[in-house]
């Protein structure tokens, strides 16, 4: 019997003022991190391509993606996806 397990570990990431370092830091999370994990993709009014790049990248990686079309404070972002944990 297949059983799903779900990981124990949600990792939330929320941007800053600077998304040119999107795609490096995921794909760091991605490369380094040795241990199941849930991610959690709080996205607050990046450029177009940052906004088409990481709408791409959950489906592939299946992790969710919260956007948003303002800019968000960080107790903001971090508490949209607190409530998802």
């Amino acid at each position: 019997m297949d059983l799903m397990v779900k990981s124990e570990v949600t990792i939330i990431i929320t941007q800053r003022e600077r998304f040119s370092y999107t795609q490096t830091s995921l794909e760091s999370l991605y490369e380094h991190t040795g241990i199941p994990f849930e991610l959690i993709y709080v996205d607050g009014n990046s450029p177009p391509h940052i906004k088409k790049y990481l709408l791409e990248k959950s489906q592939e990686k299946g992790f969710e993606l919260i956007r948003r079309e303002e800019f968000l404070a960080p107790n903001q972002a971090r508490n949209l996806a607190l409530v998802k944990v």
